[in-house]
């Protein structure tokens, strides 16, 4: 009797911690969706993350480093496992020529571009081992300035673009105040009388700080 006691209350107290544990678990996701990112900065580098939409222009300039920053102005929260963010961003992305070009691009030169806008992000929440993991997609329009440049013809030329870009991507918060994430993007945005895409693809990696 006094074995069979003993069993059941080693079984309980096994039971009620496993319990525990998952509530602990548990709760530390909802205070971790109680919280949502209000600034997102994001970063890209080298011709592999970073690409002209147009295949001539890019065979011409390279990719050398990117950045960029979102506040996430209004965030609506819903019984559903979502976040939909109205945000604003501001960018800043620079290539390099590599090879001459008889099309006027210039020889040992560069471009910058910088671009500002609006848009719309969903981002689903899911849990993963007691952390927060956001999928999301995003679409935002575009005012996009470029400068071409030459530092051995000491010239340039500016362009100004209307754009689109989408974006698709993922996050994971380990705690309620700051996330990290991998971010795709593609757009277009029509630059010169051939009206090149020089948006095209990025790939950005970074981190955001996040708020109730």
């Amino acid at each position: 009797m006094k074995n069979l006691i003993l069993t059941i209350f080693i079984l309980f107290s096994l039971g009620a911690t496993e319990l525990y544990a998952f509530e602990t678990l548990d709760t530390g996701y909802q205070e971790i969706k109680r919280y949502s990112a209000e600034f997102r900065l994001g970063l890209t580098g080298t011709e592999y993350l970073l690409n002209q939409g147009d295949s001539k222009v890019d065979d011409v300039y390279k990719g050398f480093a990117g950045i960029f920053l979102d506040w996430n102005m209004l965030r609506w929260r819903s019984q559903k496992p979502g976040v939909t963010d109205i945000f604003t961003r501001i960018s800043y992305r620079n290539y390099n020529a590599e090879v001459d070009s008889d099309s006027g691009i210039f020889w040992d030169g560069r471009m910058d571009l910088f671009s500002g806008g609006a848009g719309i992000r969903y981002n689903y929440s899911l849990k993963f081992l007691s952390k927060q993991l956001l999928l999301f997609a995003s679409l935002h329009g575009e005012v996009l300035y470029l400068r071409e440049s030459s530092s051995d013809r000491d010239t340039s030329r500016d362009y100004l673009s209307l754009g689109l870009v989408g974006g698709l991507g993922a996050e994971l918060a380990p705690a309620p105040e700051y996330g990290f994430f991998i971010e795709y993007n593609y757009g277009y945005a029509p630059v010169g009388s051939d009206d090149s895409n020089i948006e095209g693809h990025q790939i950005w990696f970074g981190a955001d700080y996040r708020t109730r």
